[in-house]
């Protein structure tokens, strides 16, 4: 009986101590996922993402690369930046957000280059931050790039 209750203990805490990040990218001409870098530093650890790193999942006409799911601490600050730079090595873009860090909790955070706040349309975003464009990558449709994120708890997450 001590040895159940000790398990489920340990069960259920451990998921309270998890947390989680996952970066999207939803490419628009010209700013493909080849230009994509992102940085990710919890404190403690820190992920440098490529290209290779986001595998395409198709979203409607409009394909989306999603990271695999991080690890992160559960307590501070959680910093992403990306950056998409050119194959001349000429940046078209970098930004940066600050997430606090939460136990129990998973963050997705989307880089999408375009004209308009995507978190207007997004149902569960929790905040949006633009960037701007390099002037040669500015087109009628694409004019900033937006970072949007939203979460949901482990546990006990919300379904959208």
């Amino acid at each position: 009986m001590c040895a159940t209750a000790l398990a489920l203990v340990l069960l259920g805490g451990c998921s309270q101590d998890e947390a989680r990040l996952r970066v999207a990218y939803r490419p628009r001409e010209p700013l493909t996922v080849a230009m994509l870098r992102v940085r990710i530093d919890d404190g403690g650890r820190t992920y440098q993402l490529g290209p290779s790193d986001f595998i395409a999942e198709p979203a409607g006409t409009t394909a989306i690369y999603r990271s695999r799911e991080l690890s992160t601490r559960t307590r501070g600050t959680l910093r992403m930046a990306y950056a998409l730079v050119a194959p001349s090595g000429d940046t078209a873009s970098l930004g940066q957000v600050e997430l606090p860090l939460r136990s129990d909790w998973v963050y997705s955070v989307n880089v999408m280059p375009d004209t308009s706040d995507p978190a207007q349309r997004c149902f569960g975003c929790q905040g949006s931050r633009a960037f701007g464009l390099t002037a040669a990558y500015v087109r009628p449709d694409v004019d900033k790039v937006y970072v949007t994120w939203g979460g949901n708890s482990i546990s006990n997450p919300v379904i959208y």
